[in-house]
């Protein structure tokens, strides 16, 4: 699970898939071939987890609570719906 920013402030919580590595998706939204919002991100994070779907999840969830419901810009434009299985503990 990653998280990207723009000038310190969060544009886009993501995850891996399996197979796939934290550099290979940096690279891919450094390129735009994710879309040209994350295109600019200048910061990141990540946090090592076996189920990241849960914690992505959970990471949409805290920063819509403190922004009105709100996801991180790059997130809104898509509004991906996490998976039904992603739910908390």
């Amino acid at each position: 699970m990653y998280l990207l920013y723009r000038a310190s402030r969060l544009i886009y919580v993501g995850m891996t898939v399996p197979g796939e590595t934290i550099l290979a998706c940096l690279l891919a939204h450094h390129g735009g071939f994710r879309g040209t919002c994350t295109q600019a991100a200048t910061e990141f994070e990540y946090e090592m987890s076996a189920n990241p779907a849960p914690l992505r999840h959970r990471y949409l969830s805290a920063y819509a609570k403190g922004n009105a419901g709100q996801w991180p810009e790059c997130n809104e434009k898509t509004r991906q719906t996490p998976p039904a299985n992603s739910s908390t503990k």
